[in-house]
């Protein structure tokens, strides 16, 4: 017998879940978890990272992109989602 779905699960109702993007799924979560941190006493703002795997790494430029004060890696973002970037990545000589 299935349990009914909490509150939280409940709103993704078929509609919402047909206009769900990666902003509302992923990189506003992490901003969220970005901006706890930095009101969170004992954790120096100046040490606060933002790694990703998977979806998350591949959005991770645009989660940069979005936090405030958040400094990008140069030229160092894993898959094509770096605006401007895409299909033009490049793999470096040590991974062919």
């Amino acid at each position: 017998m299935k349990s009914a779905p909490s509150s939280h699960a409940a709103r993704f109702t078929p509609e919402v879940l047909a206009t769900l993007t990666v902003k509302e799924e992923t990189i506003d979560d992490a901003l969220a978890a970005v901006a706890l941190l930095h009101q969170t006493e004992g954790i120096d703002p100046a040490r606060i990272f933002v790694l990703g795997h998977s979806l998350g790494g591949y959005l991770l430029p645009r989660i940069a992109l979005a936090g405030p004060g958040f400094r990008p890696w140069p030229d160092r973002w894993p898959g094509s989602s770096w605006p401007g970037r895409c299909g033009r990545w490049k793999r470096s000589p040590s991974s062919r």
